[in-house]
């Protein structure tokens, strides 16, 4: 694996405030003629609007604000041939962004050619067309014109070679945002012919593709209809989930490595749909995050977590903000909020819905930003941004930010749990290995305990913890299965439950199970039963409910925990936090009240040693409210207690 190029300090996740600027070309909105993120195609007034979005006015207003990176049009997938006026708007866009100070990163199609257009440019691109099962040409859902290229075909990628070139060097963008950058399953002869070659080069000898796959050679193999719902134990459809997550990643590390060579400062963003909701991303998109966050420097988490408190649900984007820092990208939620049939997503109405997406991000780890305040509001050119009950919170909280970047600067996260993504467990058995993660993080997160992800790439990080947690996670390798008994025996705690352990990588069942010998250590806890697990329904927004035995889980954590808890908070099982330490030495709580109209009063929390140590100087601060000091309500040698006396939306408390 080559070793990724470091990030820009321009880009370092908690400089950046970004702003979506209209992503779409104009004759995309016409040429869909509905709504497409909340810009009326059809609308008489929508050029009125797109020119003043692009306006330097706008500009001005925009870095006035706190913006500083701008996520604009640059090639959709027209034609760099067609779409050469709007390519020039975006390059005089992008100068005078740069003569204000904000950084331009611009939008570029990654999987759909509006062929109407495109083929006039390149005849043959009909050859580079992802086909289904039955052979026939894949288009874009219900959008005819619109064409999905296989990301096997190589001419597809040296075409996005020259459009990033153009990007670059005539443009001048300072980075790419590649729009849905992942995969779905293709069955032309390329992708058959690739996948076979993948097969033998894995499997070289007779013994084991007999031993694998009961079969002496894959001549006449085509690849297996794609299977969506169930466990997944058919070997060449397992084998073909690894292929298409390589291949999508190879495909990756070639853009990136192609971007990084030209022009090692620009950055490299997509959006890969991960995560959404209860869908499978390695089956049904290609992507292992891990994998492609070897290659990226940014991503995109476009879902329906809007952080909320729904009919009893904390509906949040902490997952998506962990998954980045444990893959080594940052995030930027692009979140909307969906209404429980899933139809129709929609932008924040109230100040407090725009205070909480900017908290959350600021609070786990995200890229703090607005992917609403440009959008049209009514008609004519007015936006979102000229309500003023909207602007007033979004101005405020980037101030706050910008005046307090000490606290966030050079943090890293600080937590004694981590959970295990299994990428077999969650590729060949998603619905059930996937609803115990999420029932036993959505424990860790209305409890309070700070956590981590680990992927099985990185199974060795887990010894960076106290407490390892294996949530139904069937199929473990040898190699990580003698990874966690290292752990065991080296003193950390270990929750596992249902079948964790019980199959190999290949969802091969095991004559014994491979974590059995360390179920006898002390702090080693065994739910059979796997009682995290819960119901969650499909759709782009993920909603979970708290276990039932939700306190028995947290009770587990405490007896295998070698130091016990490190803080416990009281007040709200809606209040989010997570701790991070700063390059001083400082520990910060940041604390999100995702049940935002109604302020939390007098929030007690108790901080043992293993987090706040010696540090006895204790000051609070919130774009709410005004810098103060906080004295121990109590204090021992045991613990420190802190009386928080109002938290509205976001509070950092600073220990040092």
């Amino acid at each position: 694996m080559t070793k990724k190029f470091p990030i820009l300090k321009w880009a370092e996740l908690e400089r950046i405030r970004w702003a979506w600027w209209a992503w779409e070309p104009f004759y995309h909105y016409r040429r869909l003629g509905g709504i497409t993120g909340a810009a009326p195609g059809s609308a008489l007034w929508l050029r009125e609007w797109y020119e003043h979005v692009h306006s330097e006015k706008m500009i001005k207003r925009m870095a006035d604000l706190g913006i500083n990176t701008a996520i604009t049009h640059f090639f959709k997938g027209f034609g760099l041939v067609f779409e050469k006026e709007e390519i020039e708007r975006t390059r005089k866009f992008t100068k005078l962004c740069h003569e204000h100070g904000i950084k331009v990163i611009g939008y570029t199609q990654f999987r759909s050619i509006y062929y109407e257009t495109f083929l006039d440019e390149e005849p043959k691109a009909k050859e580079w067309i992802q086909r289904n099962e039955q052979g026939n040409l894949k288009s874009w859902g219900s959008a005819y014109y619109r064409l999905m290229p296989c990301i096997n075909h190589t001419e597809f990628i040296d075409y996005l070679k020259k459009v990033i070139r153009v990007g670059i060097e005539y443009v001048k963008l300072d980075g790419f945002h590649f729009d849905n950058s992942y995969a779905q399953p293709c069955y032309c002869e390329v992708c058959q012919k690739k996948f076979r070659k993948y097969l033998e080069e894995k499997y070289p000898s007779r013994n084991e593709r007999i031993e694998r796959f009961g079969l002496p050679h894959f001549k006449h193999m085509r690849i297996p209809p794609f299977q969506a719902q169930g466990p997944i134990r058919d070997p060449l459809r397992q084998e073909w989930i690894r292929f298409r997550c390589l291949s999508l990643s190879n495909v990756w590390r070639e853009i990136y490595l192609f971007i990084k060579k030209i022009n090692p400062d620009i950055v490299i963003l997509s959006n890969p749909a991960y995560p959404r909701g209860m869908s499978n991303w390695a089956n049904e998109r290609s992507i292992d995050p891990s994998q492609m966050g070897r290659w990226h420097d940014l991503m995109f988490a476009e879902n329906g977590n809007f952080p909320r408190v729904e009919n009893g649900y904390l509906i949040t984007q902490i997952r998506a903000y962990k998954s980045g820092r444990a893959a080594g990208y940052g995030v930027i939620s692009t979140t909307w909020l969906y209404s429980k049939s899933e139809k129709e997503g929609a932008l924040p109405s109230k100040e407090e819905q725009v205070e909480l997406s900017l908290a959350e991000a600021a609070a786990f780890g995200g890229i703090v930003g607005t992917n609403w305040a440009l959008r049209p509001y009514e008609r004519g050119e007015r936006i979102i941004l000229d309500d003023e009950r909207l602007e007033h919170p979004l101005r405020r909280y980037l101030s706050f930010l910008k005046k307090h970047e000490n606290l966030y600067l050079g943090r890293t996260l600080w937590s004694d749990v981590c959970i295990l993504y299994s990428f077999p467990s969650l590729a060949f058995d998603f619905d059930s290995a996937y609803r115990s993660i999420v029932g036993f993080e959505q424990t860790l997160i209305q409890y309070q305990i700070p956590y981590s992800i680990v992927f099985s790439d990185n199974i060795e990080k887990i010894k960076d913890y106290d407490v390892l947690i294996l949530a139904d996670q069937p199929c473990l390798s040898n190699h990580e299965c003698e990874i966690i008994q290292e752990f065991v025996e080296d003193g950390g705690g270990l929750i596992l439950t249902g079948r964790s352990g019980q199959y190999n990588e290949d969802f091969c069942e095991r004559i014994e199970n491979c974590l059995e010998r360390i179920l006898k250590y002390e702090r080693v806890i065994y739910l059979p039963e796997a009682p995290e697990k819960v119901k969650v329904e499909h759709g782009s927004t993920l909603r979970v409910p708290l276990p039932e035995k939700s306190e028995n889980l947290v009770r587990a954590i405490e007896k295998v925990d070698p130091g016990g808890l490190p803080l416990k908070v009281y007040g709200s099982q809606y209040l989010g936090l997570d701790v991070w330490e700063l390059p001083s030495g400082a520990r910060t709580l940041h604390l999100v009240n995702y049940d935002n109209t109604y302020p939390l009063k007098n929030v007690r929390i108790d901080l043992y040693p293993k987090i706040v140590g010696n540090r006895s100087r204790i000051t609070l601060y919130s774009p709410d409210q005004k810098k103060q000091e906080l004295k121990p309500w109590i204090k021992d040698a045991d613990k420190l207690s802190l009386l928080i006396p109002k938290i509205e939306t976001y509070a950092v408390v600073v220990c040092q």
